[in-house]
Parts: C-alpha cells; sequence; structure tokens
C-alpha cells in the first residue's frame, strides 16, 4: 500500500437546513485527478417534516455519489479507509451535498474528507 502522505487530501464540512439547501463543501480541485472519498461523519440533528427527506452526496458535476433519509434524527459515521471509494468516474470534481424532498427540511451538519488519485 502506498503510504498516506501520497495523496493529497481535501476536506470540507457543512450546516444545511432548509435556509440552506446545498453546499460545495469542497471545490473543484483542478488537478486532472479523481476525487477518493475516505470520511463521512453526518449528524442529522432536527429531522425533516412532511416525509421524504433527502440529502445527497454528488460530485459537483451532479453524479449522486450516496443518499440519506433525512426524516429521523440520527448520526452517520463511513470511513472508507486510506484507499477510499471513487466519488466519481469524471476527473477534476469536487463534492457538493443537496437536502430536498421534505416539506421542511431537516437539519444536517456534515463533514467529509477525500484524497486525490490520478488512477
Amino acid at each position: 500500500m502506498e503510504p498516506l502522505s501520497r495523496y493529497h487530501q481535501l476536506g470540507g464540512h457543512a450546516i444545511l437546513d432548509d435556509n440552506t439547501m446545498s453546499n460545495t463543501i469542497i471545490a473543484n480541485p483542478r488537478q486532472n485527478m479523481y476525487s477518493y472519498v475516505e470520511i463521512i461523519d453526518l449528524s442529522v440533528y432536527e429531522a425533516a417534516e412532511g416525509g421524504g427527506g433527502i440529502l445527497e452526496i454528488a460530485d459537483t458535476n451532479g453524479n449522486v455519489f450516496r443518499r440519506y433519509n433525512t426524516d429521523g434524527v440520527k448520526d452517520i459515521y463511513v470511513n472508507y479507509g486510506k484507499k477510499g471509494i471513487k466519488l466519481s468516474d469524471d476527473k477534476d470534481v469536487g463534492v457538493q451535498v443537496l437536502l430536498s424532498g421534505a416539506l421542511t427540511q431537516a437539519s444536517v451538519s456534515i463533514a467529509i474528507r477525500i484524497h486525490l488519485d490520478n488512477k
């Protein structure tokens, strides 16, 4: 396995709610490399109202990576390890998060760490 220092790591954090329903938490790195998600740390601290609340994690081209239901209060921590999971088949993409689906959106705190690799 390659040493972790080989990778350029980037991280970001956002708080989303009914007033701020989307955020680009990691801008396009412009390195002509692929983005690999290492860690997602998500807290739904106020549930969506009206049913159907969704949080999407997507690349900055709009390709959805993961979807989470936000109709209940919960904490989700996902660690994909040092190798991570490829965010997208597209190079040079950042990470955006979006709330949708509910009458009143959830209140969510999310942090994500990625690294860049040319493979």
